[in-house]
């Protein structure tokens, strides 16, 4: 039982990362050629994942829809998540714009160092040899990716690294923040209203009617896959896995992300890596 649990919690949180990594090239085009900022992504993004996730979840038997309301304690956990959650995907497409999706996830690989260290001050816990095996080479692939593999010249925007360090951190913290509410409320309440919470926050700075944008087939196509596939199915697979699974571990697989993401950056827009750029 125990194995199974851990089987499902590992599937859960590869899905999220190659969901979040794909997404990000999805970002990219409405950010690079659609005249989309990352405000406007955002704000619309989140609101209207947070409906489409809480109808889908009332329409498959859900009676608990308006649980975060039922508490004082409940309504804050669920507001502290949405406003971090707002922040972290803010900041990772502040990341994208001023660099590319590829350099944006590759910096979430530094996520599971965040958590272990969160774990260790508090909590004491400290990371296995494996694990600490793993952050060594997750921050090496880093290295080498930014780097180009040549250190005498740093190929990188100073700007999208620090937007997407900003992102990592906030993404390590909702990571952690909201795990009792969610074993007590369930993943879909309480996702579905922190989105839509830090939706409408990004809504009352950006309103939707004055978006100045480029909608056409391709850019309609690609905030719908950003917003089911990007969104939906990403959060309620990552926050579904931390059930079964440690924050640092759900981490660590989310380093999928930066591969999916570099990966579709190398078919889709022709990003080069290592002797390719000879």
């Amino acid at each position: 039982m125990a194995s199974n649990k851990v089987a499902l919690g590992i599937s859960l949180a590869l899905g999220a990362a190659v969901s979040w990594g794909a997404m990000g090239i999805a970002a990219q085009y409405l950010l690079h050629y659609c005249r989309f900022e990352a405000i406007d992504l955002v704000s619309i993004r989140l609101v209207s994942a947070g409906i489409l996730l809480l109808l889908i979840y009332r329409i498959l038997g859900g009676t608990d829809v308006m649980s975060p309301f039922s508490s004082r304690w409940a309504f804050t956990q669920v507001a502290i998540a949405g406003v971090t959650i707002l922040g972290s995907q803010l900041t990772f497409m502040l990341s994208i714009k001023a660099a590319d999706a590829a350099l944006a996830t590759i910096l979430f690989t530094v996520i599971p160092l965040m958590c272990a260290g969160y774990y260790c001050a508090v909590d004491k816990k400290f990371p296995s040899p494996a694990i600490c095996l793993c952050f060594v080479l997750a921050s090496a692939g880093v290295a080498l990716v930014v780097t180009d593999g040549d250190f005498s010249k740093l190929n990188f925007s100073v700007v999208g690294l620090l937007w997407g360090l900003c992102s990592s951190a906030l993404c390590a913290l909702y990571s952690i923040q909201p795990q009792k509410v969610i074993k007590k409320l369930g993943v879909c309440p309480v996702v579905g209203w922190a989105m839509i919470i830090g939706g409408m926050v990004a809504c009352c700075f950006n309103p939707p009617w004055t978006l100045q944008v480029d909608w056409n087939l391709n850019s309609i196509a690609a905030f719908t896959f950003i917003v089911t596939i990007g969104t939906v199915l990403s959060f309620w697979c990552y926050l579904s896995s931390v059930k079964y699974l440690s924050a640092v571990l759900v981490s660590l697989i989310g380093c999928m992300e930066p591969v999916t993401a570099y990966i579709l950056s190398i078919m889709f827009y022709g990003k080069s890596v290592g002797l390719m750029n000879c």
